[in-house]
């Protein structure tokens, strides 16, 4: 098991182009993605994670925020979310 990919910040539209190169540049070979920093998070954020988890099924979203756990369960994602 490889060490976790750990994203922090805001996950939104303003950082989605970064985002979207460093998901794209470190997911390969990563299984898990540690979510415990982010402090925020909108449609473009969740549409990055939406993307990785359906192009690595087996990727796992690990610690999530309180900021994730809330927008997954609003939009009953909350299993696609690790603990």
């Amino acid at each position: 098991m490889s060490d976790p990919l750990v994203l922090g910040a805001a996950f939104t539209i303003e950082n989605a182009s970064d985002l979207q190169r460093l998901l794209l540049a470190e997911l390969p070979g990563c299984d898990r993605v540690c979510l415990s920093a982010v402090s925020e998070i909108d449609g473009a954020g969740l549409q990055l994670l939406l993307a990785s988890k359906a192009q690595y099924p087996d990727l796992k979203l690990c610690n999530p925020s309180n900021a994730i756990r809330q927008v997954f369960a609003m939009l009953n994602l909350s299993h696609l979310l690790s603990a």
